[in-house]
């Protein structure tokens, strides 16, 4: 039987504006609720980092 694993990914061009930042972060929380993923995803256009908020690992990769 196959293994595999569901995880929240959000897409936007850049997460330098707070605004915008804010509002990704939050929708990616969110669906979390509902997923219980250890490793949410959020993809830009050229920015990484990684993000511990609220207890959760949130992974920023660049396209």
């Amino acid at each position: 039987m196959p293994s595999f694993f569901v995880s929240p990914v959000q897409v936007c061009l850049s997460l330098k504006n707070q605004k915008t930042r804010d509002r990704e972060l939050s929708a990616l929380i969110k669906a979390n609720q509902a997923l219980k993923a250890q490793q949410l995803y959020l993809i830009t256009l050229d920015e990484a980092e990684t993000l511990s908020i609220e207890g959760q690992e949130i992974i920023c990769l660049p396209l």
